[in-house]
């Protein structure tokens, strides 16, 4: 027996036009009602139709895919972890080319209480496979680690998630970085005052209060206190809020900065800078603007690579823990303070000695 296909039902839209002209008043009032009943009559239909499409022709309106479902609990996993803005961003990266990943190997999954280990494993062979380096892929494990253990799943990331069970080689910590000194560092200097003087003062900034680039970049709401506090006309420490990585505040306190004197100068001439440009170190309207500019600065007057902008807050560690074990303390005590000046506290020392205390003479 053939089988009829339904078809929809006619959409009528269209009205007489009598129902246009203008009634006599005493008809008015039936007249509305009658227009109103064959609107809704209209309206009726449409909605029929439209239900139509979705019943009959299967379309299912609050249906996602499996993978647009994983994806978007991937994301909601990864920030609920918390974390600094740019490590967010970083996992919520990691998310994407993991879902990429099983969809185009053939997992279908649509929840992550689905991952087991064959995911995270043929995730990490295809990382090794395309050359990605290993202290990478050992950042993107990471990244699933805290994303599965925002879901609950602490005690699968402990029993099979361990760098051993993924076969994964054992990484270096030590830093990409080098610290610049005299008189590489003054060469630097005098190149970006011939560039833009704004530059040159967060140069000095970073050298000689550690700063990050942004920090830097953002120091000017900071620029007073710290001038105060330099000069011992307040006793508080140097607050560092403005631009730090995961929003994290820190202190400085005058006694423990390498160099005082070379300290104050530097922000005297960025007052001097910022006062002239109207509150801004680097001349440009948006935070986003003036980070490119700094960036492309850095590339311009030759800090790229080892010795990068970054070279600078290198600098200030080494000085840090120099000065300290001058002063008799011990290499551990020495590298405890240094972290904390560097915002990352006292149980960072060893990481530091990996990450902070190379120098252009050691690497050569």
């Amino acid at each position: 027996m053939e089988t009829r296909r339904r078809s929809p039902p006619e959409l009528t839209t269209s009205f007489p036009a009598d129902d246009f002209a203008a009634p006599p008043p005493r008809e008015r009032t039936a007249h509305l009602a009658t227009s109103t009943h064959r609107g809704i009559q209209a309206a009726s239909s449409l909605v029929g139709r439209v239900l139509w499409l979705f019943v009959f022709r299967g379309i299912d309106m609050g249906q996602h895919s499996p993978r647009t479902a994983l994806i978007a609990e991937l994301h909601s996993l990864a920030k609920k972890a918390g974390g600094s803005h740019l490590t967010v961003e970083s996992r919520e990266a990691c998310m994407n080319t993991f879902a990429e990943h099983l969809k185009a190997h053939g997992f279908t999954i649509a929840s992550v209480h689905q991952i087991k280990l064959k995911h995270i494993v043929s995730y990490v062979r295809a990382r090794e496979d395309d050359g990605t380096q290993v202290r990478t892929i050992h950042n993107l494990v990471t990244h699933l680690r805290t994303t599965l253990r925002a879901a609950g799943r602490a005690q699968f990331v402990r029993e099979q998630l361990s760098s051993k069970q993924l076969g994964l080689e054992k990484s270096c910590r030590d830093g990409t970085k080098v610290a610049i000194r005299n008189p590489h560092y003054e060469d630097k200097v005098a190149l970006a005052i011939a560039r833009d003087l704004g530059i040159a003062a967060g140069m000095m900034l970073c050298r000689e209060l550690g700063l990050r680039g942004q920090e830097a970049i953002m120091s000017v709401k900071h620029l007073d206190s710290w001038r105060a506090s330099l000069e011992g006309q307040s006793a508080l420490p140097l607050i560092v809020s403005a631009g730090t990585k995961g929003g994290r505040v820190r202190e400085l306190p005058v006694s423990l900065i390498p160099n005082r004197e070379a300290a104050l100068q530097a922000v005297i001439v960025a007052q001097q800078v910022a006062a002239e440009r109207g509150g801004r170190l680097i001349d440009k309207p948006t935070l986003k603007q003036a980070v490119d500019k700094w960036d492309n600065e850095m590339r311009a007057i030759g800090l790229t690579g080892k010795l990068s902008g970054h070279s600078l807050r290198y600098a200030f560690a080494v000085a840090a823990i120099e000065r300290f074990q001058a002063q008799g303390l011990s290499e551990k005590r020495a590298l405890e303070l240094t972290s904390c000046l560097l915002g990352h506290g006292e149980g960072r020392g060893r990481w530091v000695r990996q990450v902070y205390s190379r120098t252009e003479e050691a690497d050569e």
